[in-house]
């Protein structure tokens, strides 16, 4: 679709380092890209002003820009967790901990922020103990398994399930 329109769609990673995201957007700017989708590191977006002309053409995506105006797709992640939580929840899930991984460069992000406030939702309702983990990360490109691995596991067998940047997880019945 993309292609069919004259398009070419370029991914870039920043690893949620800031420096690297403008960085990023700058050198996208000066390739004279017709616009940028981006999901920024930080809710605090002054910084993309510096980077970027007044009216260049900029969606941010999952987080609410602060201090600089732009268009954006936000997802419900409240009412996202608390619906997923709640299937696990009637499937029978007892033990379900929330886990999000940090980067260290700022504060827990106001998204993940919401998603823990629909997954406590659900719980309190249920009666069931919350469990919540933020464990640092350094390197985005990490394999799952050596990320998951610095989490303290449970006594228990977990099942994993992945959504969005989010990880849930469940006890196996």
């Amino acid at each position: 679709m993309i292609k069919a329109a004259g398009y070419q769609l370029s991914l870039v990673d920043s690893a949620e380092n800031k420096a690297l995201e403008m960085n990023h957007i700058e050198s996208l700017y000066l390739r004279d890209v017709g616009g940028i989708i981006i999901s920024p590191t930080a809710t605090e977006c002054a910084y993309l002003g510096s980077v970027l002309p007044p009216g260049f053409p900029l969606v941010v995506v999952d987080r609410q820009a602060v201090n600089f105006v732009a268009d954006c797709v936000l997802l419900n992640n409240e009412k996202a967790s608390f619906d997923t939580v709640s299937h696990l929840v009637k499937a029978g899930r007892r033990r379900i901990g929330f886990v999000s991984f940090h980067y260290g460069e700022q504060e827990i992000d106001p998204t993940i922020m919401e998603r823990v406030r629909g997954y406590k939702r659900v719980l309190s309702r249920a009666g069931l103990e919350v469990h919540i983990a933020y464990p640092k990360i350094s390197v985005v490109e990490q394999p799952a398994e050596r990320l998951l691995a610095r989490i303290q596991k449970p006594p228990h067998t977990f099942e994993i399930i992945h959504i969005d940047a989010q990880l849930i997880l469940s006890e196996s019945c």
